[in-house]
């Protein structure tokens, strides 16, 4: 399977040609254009100007199955090398998916198409057979929907046709032409539809003078010079009813070009279609307008507009993009390319180059990655690397937050205290870096060694192999503290993952086989929770207390480092000392905590002062717990948002009381006796049984994935504060009282949507008490609990005349918000004040 890789230029021909070799490689996102681009390159391939170039690469790791570093844009010829487009490839899938709907979409009734078979086959015949769908996979980033139909040319909106006079009339579009009038992707419209009443009315056609641009690419186009060219000339200028089965079998599409509609209606009615032909046409002959279009589609074949179509014809065969190589290489050089290419643009992360630096000394680091996220998910595989660039959410334990440690113990084990303040992907952009990474081996310095966490490494891929096992340990670890301890199975939910900074750099200390051992000890996990739990709760902590956190929690002398750098190596050797030396870090873990929250530093949060008086006689425990506590009612009375982080300790906390779905059969008898007001469908509901509020896998996964939702409808909640603003914003209706977490079943479109709940106090106690719902009143309400007042709001809001009681609506929404935040608070407190294990708090150096 050789190739020619010299620079050369390719047409959008040739890119159809070898779309059963292109693919694109695990370490792209797979970024898809939107609809708007994608119809500029087509104006920018028609102006016959360079659109862009493609850089190819090729494995040279012959004994490597060639297709195993990516996935194909279609779908790969067996007998053919794949190549991978390290630049270009949402140019390629735009060219790609805009030409397989060209050749699959000018259908618009059974028996009839807009364009002659014979261009579309002549088309289709020029590259592979495509499958019938587009490439564009789960992976894939797509910011705009598309839109469907066949895609045309606006022949009005083109300049050409307006040099000396406005050939098309008062159909021009020429002169106020905008980007994307003249390459437009349209449904087929019919003459009438049916309105509510039952009545015919017109529909407003789509532009007069449009083409199926396939007509115009294809080879046999009817508008090239020869002999079918004549012919259809000629019918054109008899026009009789001899010459009608002429223009069908030529000009299919004309009937839309003279009237902007495809079919005679019938289609909104129920009916079957009639298509437009040119019989139709005929019989609408002595219309103005009909008259009209018909001049000016005879007019098109006269040699003036050859140049024109000869034009549309060289958009498919004329050479646009410049293609060049990388010389055959590992991936590494693949990526660190991509990085280079992209670099100077906003689409390449911090993480990315990172991954480009380190992959030069480990090619395989994305296979790192990949048994990382394999483990984290419970043993479930990702047949596309992609996606572990793509679903990186760093609430997720993704790609970001993996490269980001990996880069820190990289920076960690190769210089020491010296980068001690360096955190996350920032030692990517320091030039000792990575000029240290690169002399790692025997021939470095002794100087250089000095530093060092280990003073024989061979080579810089040993250093990086260990320090991924050590980050994929390291994460998975917390990964199940959070999950386990704290109730954040759904990571989602969990807040930024700044606050796991501290920890991560404290396991860096750890081998990776100590911390797998510890990761099975469940008291070591409940002391981790537990300072997790802190730390997530507690006022912010701005850069440099973080970074005075972190050296802290290593005991690395800021003095000493500031004279000499020293290196940081894993403590031990043996287990008992690696267990003891832990339990000092969690010990400074804490005072420092207290330190940098007690102290008086302005960083333009709320600082909490703790005076001797009220240290005196309490523990560590007991002042982190206050100060978290009191950090969470702060943040709980400002949340109005649904992105507020708050909003996931909702979740834990409704996750920890076992919550589940609400009463299935009780939105079902609650939608039928609420006239659909209410409740769930009846056949949405049927047979199903209430799931616990949780993390799920495997075929449920999907259909019980947690989401936020309001408990007073929204579009209810907007009309009761009598406020604007939408789900996303700062406002009453998303107050922290109002939200809740729901199944995804549970809270779509044909579930409850943006209905009322049906709450059944008999059969779904346990549930309502788990959401907060049998809590008592703020103080001053009339209500008993909350489940109350949120029935009394129905009621108001279900009456016609609300808005008569607006007032009363006011005031039991804020008490309904106001009984649940006050319900949250005393859940925290409950949680945060219940005693850990003995095992855990001797890891927490803390008495219980």
């Amino acid at each position: 399977m050789s190739l020619d890789i010299e620079p050369s230029w390719w047409s959008w021909a040739d890119v159809v040609r070898r779309s059963d070799q292109l693919g694109v490689p695990n370490f792209q996102r797979g970024a898809v254009w939107s609809a708007g681009n994608r119809t500029a390159l087509l104006e920018s391939v028609y102006e016959q100007s360079p659109c862009g170039s493609f850089v190819l690469w090729v494995p040279d790791e012959v004994s490597e199955d060639p297709r195993s570093h990516g996935v194909p844009i279609r779908e790969f010829a067996l007998e053919k090398q794949p190549m991978w487009l390290v630049d270009g490839q949402q140019r390629t899938r735009a060219l790609l998916d805009t030409f397989q709907q060209i050749i699959a979409s000018s259908y618009v009734a059974e028996g009839m198409v807009l364009t002659r078979l014979a261009d579309l086959e002549a088309l289709r015949s020029i590259g592979p057979e495509m499958p019938d769908h587009t490439s564009r996979g789960s992976n894939d980033e797509i910011s705009v929907e598309e839109p469907t139909g066949i895609w045309l040319a606006v022949l009005p909106a083109l300049r050409e046709f307006d040099k000396e006079r406005p050939y098309f009339g008062r159909h021009s579009e020429a002169q106020n032409i905008r980007r994307g009038s003249v390459f437009r992707r349209l449904t087929p419209l019919a003459r009438t539809r049916i309105d509510s009443k039952g009545q015919s009315r017109p529909v407003p056609p789509s532009p007069l003078g449009s083409i199926p641009l396939a007509a115009l690419l294809s080879p046999s186009s009817v508008l090239s010079p020869g002999d079918e060219k004549i012919r259809a000339l000629s019918a054109l200028r008899r026009f009789s009813v001899d010459s009608l089965p002429v223009l069908d079998e030529l000009l299919p599409w004309g009937p839309h070009f003279v009237t902007g509609h495809a079919f005679d209606g019938g289609v909104e009615a129920g009916k079957s279609s009639s298509p437009l032909r040119w019989a139709d046409v005929f019989s609408r002959r002595d219309e103005w307008l009909v008259r009209e279009m018909i001049d000016l589609l005879t007019g098109l074949f006269e040699p003036e507009w050859l140049s024109v179509f000869m034009r549309f014809r060289g958009m498919f065969t004329g050479n646009r993009f410049a293609v060049g190589w990388l010389p055959p290489s590992n991936v590494s050089v693949a990526i660190d390319a991509y990085v280079r290419i992209n670099r100077a643009g906003i689409r390449v992360r911090a993480e990315e180059r990172a991954l480009a630096v380190l992959s030069r000394a480990r090619p395989n680091l994305l296979d790192d990655l990949a048994k990382f996220s394999k483990d984290r998910d419970g043993g479930e595989e990702h047949p596309d690397q992609r996606a572990l660039l793509t679903h990186d959410s760093e609430k997720q334990m993704g790609f970001g937050l993996w490269m980001a440690t990996l880069t820190r113990y990289t920076a960690l084990a190769l210089l020491g205290d010296y980068c001690r303040k360096w955190l996350g992907t920032s030692p990517i952009d320091k030039e000792t870096f990575v000029y240290r990474l690169d002399r790692v081996g025997p021939r470095e310095s002794e100087t250089g060694k000095a530093t060092w966490a280990k003073p024989d490494y061979d080579d810089p891929a040993e250093l990086i192999q260990e320090a991924a096992a050590k980050t994929s340990a390291a994460l998975l670890l917390l990964d199940r503290a959070l999950s386990e301890h704290l109730g954040f199975d759904h990571r989602m939910a969990r807040p930024a993952p700044r606050f796991l900074l501290p920890l991560i750099d404290l396991f860096y200390r750890i081998p990776a086989t100590h911390l797998k051992r510890l990761s099975e000890d469940c008291s070591f996990l409940e002391a981790v929770g537990q300072l997790l739990h802190w730390t997530m709760l507690g006022p912010y902590i701005d850069q440099p207390d973080l970074e005075q956190l972190i050296v802290e929690v290593h005991g690395i002398d800021e003095e000493r480092a500031r004279e000499r750098a020293a290196p940081i190596g894993d403590w031990g050797p043996h287990a008992s000392g690696i267990d003891a030396a832990l339990r000092d870090a969690f010990q400074r873990y804490q005072k420092c905590l207290i330190k940098i929250w007690g102290g008086s530093r302005s960083s333009g949060h709320e600082q909490v002062d703790i005076g001797a008086k009220e240290l005196e006689g309490k523990t560590l425990v007991d002042i982190l717990n206050q100060l978290a506590l009191d950090s969470f009612w702060r943040e709980i009375n400002s949340a109005r948002s649904l992105q507020h982080p708050a909003v996931g300790w909702v979740y834990a906390i409704e996750r920890r009381g076992r919550a589940r779905e609400f009463s299935w059969h009780a939105q079902s008898e609650g939608y039928i006796q609420s006239s659909a007001a209410c409740g769930v469908p009846p056949a949405t509901a049927s047979d199903r049984r209430e799931e616990l509020l949780k993390s799920w896998s495997g075929d449920l996964r999907a259909s019980l994935y947690p989401e936020k939702q309001h408990i007073v409808p929204f579009a209810v909640a907007r009309q009761v504060v009598g406020k604007g603003g939408s789900r996303s914003t700062a406002s009453a209706s998303n107050a922290i009282g109002n939200l809740t977490w729901l199944s995804r079943r549970q809270n779509g479109l044909d579930a409850l949507s943006d209905r009322w709940a049906v709450m059944d106090r008999e059969t779904d106690a346990e549930n309502l008490q788990a959401r907060g719902f049998l809590a008592k009143t703020v103080e001053g309400s009339s209500s008993s609990d909350v489940l109350e007042l949120y029935e009394d709001l129905r009621e108001i809001m279900s009456a016609e005349s609300w808005r008569d009681n607006q007032t009363d609506a006011l005031g039991l929404y804020s008490a309904f918000c106001d009984s649940r935040l006050f319900w949250l608070h005393s859940q925290m407190q409950g949680w945060l004040e219940s005693p850990v294990s003995t095992e855990a708090g001797n890891w927490l150096g803390v008495s219980m």
